[in-house]
Order: C-alpha cells, then sequence, then structure tokens
C-alpha cells in the first residue's frame, strides 16, 4: 500500500512539473513597445477637413492632433467634399511635436472653373446676382468649390438662372437655352414678376399705365417695370376677385369685384355697394363709362351713374323692359345708344333721350331674342363690341344645346340683317372680349386670340403656333401700334410685341 501511494504521488509530480515546462516555453513573447510621445497638429484653411494617417481614417478631423506617435514616417491626407485631396509626409523624432498648417486657397488645384454658355449667345453672366463683365460664351475662372447661382440676361430673352456646383480643379458647364422676349414677354409667378397667374381684366391710361384685375389678388398696376398691388389689406379695395376694370379718358379708374364696385380718381379710392348706392348685387359683371355716365353690369340690374349729377339709376323687371336682370356684358354704339347682353335672354338694346319739356327721360327697349339670330347661336351673351363702321358683334356661349360662336348686326336697324361665325369653332371656346383696331377684329377666347379683317381669313395666337405662353385669354388692351398686353387665366400677363 505504501508503494502503491508513493508511485501515485510520483506520477502526479511528474504531470505537474510538465505543465509547468509547458507554460515556461509557451510564454516567451516579448512585451509590447511603450507608446511614443510624439504628436502632429493639423491646422487647415478651410477648416474640417477629414484626417488620414497612412491611408486610414482617424476619425478626427482639422484643427486636431493625432498623439501617441513613434518616431518615424507618417503620410498624412487631408479630405474633404468636393474639394481635392492634399497628401503630405511627415517625420517625427521619438517623442517630437509638430504643427502642420495646410493653406487650400494658395494651391491653384484647388480652384475649379464655370464654363458659361446661353442660346442666343452675348447675354450677360452674373454670378450670384454680381456682374462678372463677361458675356456667352465665357468661362469664369479660379473658383472656390461649393455651389454658385448662375444667371444670364438678354435684351430680347427672359432672364433665366441656373445652380452649378464647383469642384477643385474641374470645368463644369452652365447652358441655358433662354426664351425668346423679342416677341413675347410674360409677367407671372413662374419668373416672380407677378402674385398672380389667374387675371381676369387689363386697361391702360394715358400715362401708359396697365391696371390688371386678378382672380385672387386685387390689382396689380404696372409701369416702366414698376408695379404696385392693391388689395383689400392694403386698400379700400372690398374684394380681390377682380371681374373687370375700365380706364376712362381722364385716368379714372373703375374696379368692378365680386363684392362691389371701386373708384380710383386723382389718388382717392371710393367703393359703392349695396349699402350706399342702388345696387342690389354687389357682384359687378361689367364696367364701362362713356361720356360723363358710368354704366355697370350686375348680375341683378343695369346701372347708370350720371357722375355730373351726381344720380344712381337701376334698371331691373321693376321699373323697365328688361328681360332679365342678369348683365353680362356692356357696349355703346356711335349714336349713342347701349347694347347689354344678358345670362340666358340674348341681346338688349337700350335707348334713352332726356325730355326737357317733362324733365324726364324717354326710354325705348329693344330685345333680340335668341330665336331672332339666324342658326340661334346661344342665349348667353358673353362679349360686346361695336366696331368704327356701325355694326355690333356679339360673342355667344356654347351650351349643352347651343353652338356658340360670334354674330355680327349691321348698322343699320331698317334692314336688320345678322350674320353667324365661328359657331363650328374648336369644341369648348369662350368668347371673352371683342376689341377693334381700325378695320381689324380682335377676340379674346380661352384657346387663343383671333384677329382678322375678314372672318374667312383670320389668324389665332394660341401657346402651341407661337412662343405665347398660355391661350386662355380673357382680356387685351392696345399700348401702342406695336404692343399689345393680354390678361391670360393661368399664364399672367402677356406682352406681345409686334413686327
Amino acid at each position: 500500500m505504501i508503494v502503491s501511494k508513493v508511485k501515485r504521488f510520483l506520477i502526479l509530480l511528474i504531470i505537474f512539473l510538465s505543465i509547468v515546462s509547458c507554460e515556461k516555453e509557451i510564454s516567451t513573447t516579448q512585451l509590447e513597445e511603450e507608446a511614443g510621445k510624439a504628436q502632429i497638429k493639423i491646422t487647415s484653411y478651410p477648416a474640417a477637413l477629414a484626417i488620414y494617417k497612412n491611408g486610414r481614417n482617424t476619425g478626427s478631423f482639422t484643427t486636431d492632433s493625432l498623439t501617441f506617435l513613434s518616431e518615424g514616417n507618417y503620410e498624412i491626407t487631408l479630405k474633404k467634399n468636393l474639394f481635392a485631396d492634399s497628401s503630405f509626409v511627415v517625420t517625427l523624432g521619438k517623442d517630437e511635436k509638430k504643427s502642420i498648417f495646410i493653406d487650400y486657397s494658395t494651391n491653384p488645384k484647388m480652384y475649379g472653373n464655370i464654363y458659361c454658355e446661353s442660346k442666343p449667345d452675348k447675354a450677360e453672366i452674373y454670378l450670384n446676382g454680381k456682374s462678372t463683365g463677361l458675356s456667352t460664351p465665357n468661362t469664369i475662372k479660379k473658383l472656390w468649390p461649393g455651389d454658385y447661382r448662375i444667371t444670364y440676361k438678354h435684351a430680347t430673352s427672359y432672364e433665366d438662372s441656373l445652380i452649378i456646383t464647383v469642384q477643385s480643379n474641374k470645368t463644369v458647364k452652365a447652358a441655358k437655352e433662354l426664351a425668346d422676349t423679342s416677341v413675347w414677354v410674360a409677367y407671372n409667378k413662374t419668373n416672380k414678376q407677378f402674385p398672380s397667374d389667374y387675371l381676369t381684366a387689363v386697361d391702360i391710361d394715358a400715362s401708359g399705365k396697365l391696371w390688371i384685375g386678378t382672380l385672387d389678388n386685387g390689382v396689380i398696376s404696372l409701369l416702366n417695370n414698376h408695379k404696385e398691388i392693391f388689395t383689400i389689406y392694403n386698400s379700400p379695395l372690398p374684394s380681390n376677385f377682380i371681374t373687370d376694370i375700365e380706364v376712362a379718358s381722364n385716368n379714372e379708374v373703375w374696379v368692378g369685384t365680386g363684392d362691389g364696385l371701386a373708384s380710383i380718381i386723382n389718388g382717392v379710392w371710393t367703393v359703392y355697394n349695396s349699402s350706399n348706392s342702388v345696387l342690389k348685387d354687389n357682384y359687378i359683371t361689367s364696367v364701362e363709362k362713356f361720356g360723363n355716365n358710368l354704366w355697370v353690369g350686375t348680375s341683378n340690374g343695369l346701372i347708370v351713374y350720371e357722375m355730373d349729377k351726381g344720380l344712381w339709376t337701376i334698371y331691373d323687371w321693376t321699373n323697365s323692359q328688361i328681360p332679365h336682370p342678369s348683365v353680362s356684358c356692356i357696349g355703346m354704339d356711335s349714336e349713342g345708344t347701349i347694347w347689354f347682353g344678358t345670362n340666358g335672354f340674348g341681346i338688349v338694346r337700350f335707348t334713352r333721350v332726356w325730355d326737357d319739356v317733362n324733365n324726364k327721360y324717354v326710354e325705348s327697349w329693344l330685345h333680340f331674342k335668341p330665336e331672332d339670330i339666324p342658326n340661334n347661336p346661344g342665349k348667353s351673351i358673353s362679349a360686346i363690341g361695336i366696331d368704327p363702321n356701325g355694326s355690333r358683334w356679339f360673342g355667344h356661349l356654347r351650351t349643352q344645346y347651343e353652338k356658340g360662336g360670334v354674330t355680327n348686326l349691321g348698322a343699320s336697324l331698317r334692314n336688320i340683317e345678322w350674320q353667324v361665325y365661328f359657331n363650328n369653332f374648336v369644341q369648348d371656346t369662350y368668347f371673352e372680349k371683342i376689341y377693334f383696331e381700325g378695320s381689324i377684329k380682335w377676340i379674346c377666347t380661352n384657346t387663343g386670340v383671333i384677329y382678322f379683317q375678314y372672318p374667312n381669313n383670320l389668324t389665332t395666337l394660341r401657346s402651341d403656333n407661337s412662343s405665347m405662353p398660355n391661350s386662355n385669354v380673357r382680356d387685351m388692351c392696345f399700348a401702342s401700334n406695336k404692343v399689345v398686353y393680354f390678361a391670360s387665366f393661368g399664364g399672367g400677363l402677356i406682352k406681345y410685341k409686334r413686327k
């Protein structure tokens, strides 16, 4: 037993010594070198450059320091979006500390260029709103990397801009085709010239100032590119919805709105509505001034305001032979006779002559019913125009059962003769306004502007056959024998420069 225990002890001793011996053999690796105390402090212009050491991202950005470095050579690379990389080698001695400043602005390779190109060429080049003194085609050189707004201005084109991103040591192209303004010019929200694209009326005063009505933003006056905007918030204007504008010969401005009538006379505003005038309905459909009399169409009566007498008169079912008090448009012929259209009840001729004996007006009403006109183009009248030879032109609305179109009634009423035109015109065409330029007739429609001397030889201006930006035209006026303005419903004010 004693021998057996001795043997077992010897075996365990041998195993123990073997294990200790093995551990000593395995643990022969030397300890790691102690971290160095050398440093590199890196400062740069611009700041916040990513710092790479020997090709690996350190996670640090300038200004910062690389610490605990041993002596030796280190390849440092600085990186920043849009800028070229900058690399250099730093040699450190034991425990050495170095400071490095890298200035990109002194390195020509850090800059980029913009090649400016436009159609048409010879456009002035503006960089971030400032003139470069250059014109296209040309190159703006030595630009710091980043975003730039390039603007091109040309005498015969719309001003236009684009944003260009410049990178180090590269030339980027800034190409732009400018919309031609040698014939067409637009003032709208797109080019930030107008607060609204939806215009309803336009007229011009003796100074050349335009007065423009909008659907939703009041009245705009425009003279030599200087504009004023009148709304319910900064003026007595009763509504921002403008239905009609009439500029009289003495520069009186009359504005029809969805909530009353306003005048601007010598800079003074006056508002007329159902509370201070004979208006029964504040919705104004049409405003025309002939001599001293202002004629106003409303959805509930025809109104005449004799300004020299300060007298208002309203004609409706209660005091006249009017077939319906919803008046849509008004005109006056060379004899001083008033013509007006109704909504759904045809055309009315109205004369009134002052009787000195009985001290009152003698009135005469003549109603042209829709069925009195050949082919019955339509009951609702949208436009009236009286041409220089005295004949009358009327626009008829198309309905589900009526073709619509334009009719002409000759100057003589002794031999009533009607002509009907355009009743086979483009489907859903609405005739908005009719004007005359000598013997040339101009008609504003929602599908373009028609002009002609004879109806069988007409020209239509539309967005698909010209540079006219919008075809839906509600009104127009002549600024000169060369310039016409169109109030478009959806494209803002359109200037047409005729050759």
